[in-house]
């Protein structure tokens, strides 16, 4: 019955259309036959991790983990070195809190009662540590609020203060009770949370321009960074440490600057990606630098990891590994 159905209207098929089909169906006739092909198949790029992937039982010594208390930046601190937290037993969930929006959030901060974030339509909410909120304060401009940042921005903790950066491009001074003091309005959305150390603030938007504050909203001084137009990851922050400031840019390129005045003192760039992915070329960072005895390890997103000198920038190892994530660095290991 089918096949009738078929054979009738494409006898009144053209000759040009019969032979199209002709064409067409030529390639489904050599599948049919599913023969293997003679030879060796070879991958076309090395894995040049399948020697490190056998070593499945080598132990790992770490350190000897600690309360956490508060966590008044993102990835814990200006060098973004995370702490071993310890727990009082087995992780059970204990409560859970809906947010007002959705869409791209920022990760939390908390003080030692107190935990803050920032959603999608950058409403900054407080929350004590049972869950139950305390205040929501909405920082969109008036004209945007009905649309979700494309960016999730960030907050940092300064003593009673809280500064947050917003993906529609605005920068606050808060209290703890959700009162603005000041706020400072920037061309482009904040990517990412900002950092804090001595009475100063840095942040970088998307534009790639890095940005140093005081605490009273003054601009001390911008620099202008390498840029492309393809952004990976949403948070990638500044990091601090001996008046050294490393600015991550959107075209893979970390800066070294010094936090008083923005001069440069070297930068580098990455240069190699994940062979045969398309995106290898981009080179957006993957998570934020790591600053740890005087070395810096920065990851790309798109498959390299350096560890450089905090100084002059010169590289002591690059390894083909990427994330989207920045890794955690614990009792002589680092983990990605």
């Amino acid at each position: 019955m089918y096949l009738s159905i078929f054979i009738k209207p494409f006898r009144k098929l053209t000759f040009n259309s019969k032979l199209l089909f002709l064409i067409l169906g030529l390639p489904l006739c050599g599948c049919l036959k599913n023969e293997d092909v003679v030879g060796e198949r070879i991958d076309l790029y090395e894995n040049k991790m399948e020697h490190y992937l056998a070593n499945k039982s080598k132990s790992i010594n770490l350190s000897t983990p600690k309360h956490i208390k508060s966590l008044k930046h993102v990835d814990n601190g200006p060098t973004h070195l995370l702490q071993h937290s310890k727990f009082n037993g087995k992780l059970t969930k204990m409560w859970q809190a809906k947010l007002t929006n959705t869409g791209n959030i920022s990760a939390p901060v908390f003080s030692e009662n107190n935990i803050f974030i920032l959603d999608g339509k950058a409403n900054l909410h407080s929350l004590n540590l049972n869950g139950k909120k305390n205040w929501v304060v909405n920082l969109a401009p008036s004209s945007d609020r009905r649309q979700n940042a494309h960016h999730s921005g960030g907050v940092v903790i300064s003593k009673n203060k809280l500064f947050v950066a917003t993906g529609y491009g605005e920068f606050f001074s808060i209290d703890m009770l959700g009162k603005i003091n000041w706020k400072k309005k920037f061309d482009s959305p904040f990517r990412s949370a900002p950092i804090y150390y001595n009475d100063k603030i840095f942040v970088t938007n998307t534009s790639d321009l890095a940005i140093a504050l005081n605490i009273n909203g003054d601009i001390l001084w911008t620099l202008e960074g390498a840029t492309k137009p393809t952004l990976l990851s949403k948070g990638v922050s500044p990091a601090y440490r001996n008046n050294k400031l490393l600015l991550p840019f959107s075209a893979g390129k970390l800066t070294a600057v010094r936090s008083k005045n923005g001069s440069e003192l070297w930068s580098i760039s990455f240069d190699e990606g994940i062979k045969g992915e398309a995106y290898s070329i981009i080179g957006d960072f993957g998570g934020s630098p790591i600053i740890k005895s005087n070395k810096v390890y920065i990851i790309s997103a798109t498959g390299q990891f350096i560890c450089l000198n905090l100084n002059t920038g010169k590289k002591y190892w690059s390894v083909p590994i990427g994330s989207n994530s920045t890794p955690i660095i614990n009792g002589g290991s680092i983990f990605v």
